[in-house]
Formats: C-alpha cells, structure tokens, sequence
C-alpha cells in the first residue's frame, strides 16, 4: 500500500496540467469518441497527453530545451498499449487490475483510467477500478467521457451529491474524477 503523497501546489499543479491534456478539445474536436471504442480513444490520447507532459515540464523549468522535453515526457508516460513498456498489474482481492496509463513524474507516480459510457454501471465500474489503483498510487486521474447524446453526464457532474462523492474521492483517496 502506499503512502499518500501530500497534495502539495506543485502535484496539483501536474494533476491539473494532465487532466487539461486529457480534456483537450484536440481530442474531442477530432475524435468521433462516441463511436470510437476506449482502445481507439486511448491511442488517439496519448499524442495529446504526451503533449501536456511536455507542457508541464516546460513550466516546471522553463530552461529545457525542446528535445529534452520530449524525452522526458515520453519516459514519464506509460500506457497499455505500447509493446515495448509494461504497466505492472496490481493484485487486488486475488485479481490483476492496472490503469490505462501511468505518469511518473517529479516523484509521483500517477495512474490514470478512462472510461467513455453513456449509463451509471460504466461509472461505477471506473470509480471501482480508481479506488483499487488508489492503494498503489500516489495519485489517480479518473476521467469518464459521457457518450450520451444529451451529455446528461456531463451536465449531472456539478450537483451537489456529485460534488460531494468527487470531494471525498480527492480528499481521502487522492483519486481526481472528472467527466468530459
């Protein structure tokens, strides 16, 4: 289990800077998310997110040239899909379970899930699989893209039980849930 990292200015600052690249509009301007599958979402993702690492390196020292930016960026982020790198599964209740991808920077080691759904049980599976990943990382980023032809989900997020239930999460399991 680990110990909770303290939500210091500068890990909400990188929390922040990942959850601003995961909520791209290059993302949701581009990709037809509603029809595309979590796979097909997650690979179009990771330019972008590799994109905001850079970002955030660039304004954590301002300094670093281009080219080490980018090696940076792209040694800090791991994800499932890359053959060549492996995110190691957490055993939990005798189950393996890993994020979709995980960011490792300045000391903390984030695991990020996504889930894109259009009904309460994709929430709830997302919410399940960030609490578990909670007990291996120092932070987690949950982010549910709302598929509903309504955004009833998006527009659901800022009510008051909501707000509660995204508060706790933050607060006692340093998990950040958002919805785009």
């Amino acid at each position: 289990m680990v110990i909770k990292k303290k939500k210091t200015r500068k890990a909400v600052a990188i929390i922040e800077g990942i959850v601003t690249a995961l909520k791209s509009d290059r993302i949701y301007c581009t990709l037809d998310y509603k029809h595309k599958n979590e796979a097909e979402i997650k690979i179009f993702m990771h330019n972008v997110l590799l994109d905001g690492l850079k970002k955030i390196y660039k304004q954590m020292q301002p300094n670093l040239r281009e080219s080490t930016m980018q090696k940076k960026a792209k040694r800090s982020l791991v994800w499932e899909s890359d053959v060549k790198a492996t995110i190691n599964n957490i055993i939990f209740l005798g189950t393996q379970h890993r994020p979709d991808f995980l960011v490792d920077i300045y000391g903390l080691r984030i695991g990020v899930e996504i889930k894109r759904g259009d009904d309460g049980s994709s929430i709830r599976e997302g919410i399940g699989q960030s609490m578990v990943y909670s007990t291996e990382y120092d932070f987690v980023i949950y982010l549910f893209i709302d598929i509903t032809s309504d955004k009833k989900i998006v527009r659901g997020y800022n009510g008051q039980t909501e707000k509660y239930l995204v508060d706790s999460m933050w607060e006692n399991y340093n998990i950040r849930f958002d919805v785009v």
